[in-house]
């Protein structure tokens, strides 16, 4: 969050600015080529999100990052529900 200047989820959610949206979005991407790559032990053809940003050419080509980025938030923060017949 602190790398496209927000302080919490909570920021993001209120945001509307869709600068920011597209920060989020191209940092998601970035973020997650670059464990891909990392978990593959390959060198990732992206330095810097700058790089990912240039071939954006609409954005609707980041919506996976940011499908991705709101299933992984949501499993971290998801509570098993304790199953009350035990």
């Amino acid at each position: 969050m602190a790398h496209v200047g927000m302080d919490s989820f909570a920021d993001l959610q209120k945001s509307m600015d869709l600068a920011k949206s597209m920060d989020v979005a191209i940092t998601c991407a970035f973020y997650g080529i670059s464990e891909g790559y990392e978990m593959k032990k390959e060198q990732s053809p992206f330095q810097t999100e700058i790089e990912i940003a240039r071939l954006v050419t609409k954005y609707t080509e980041l919506m996976p990052a940011l499908n991705g980025f709101t299933q992984a938030i949501s499993d971290f923060f998801h509570v098993d529900e304790v199953d009350e017949k035990k």
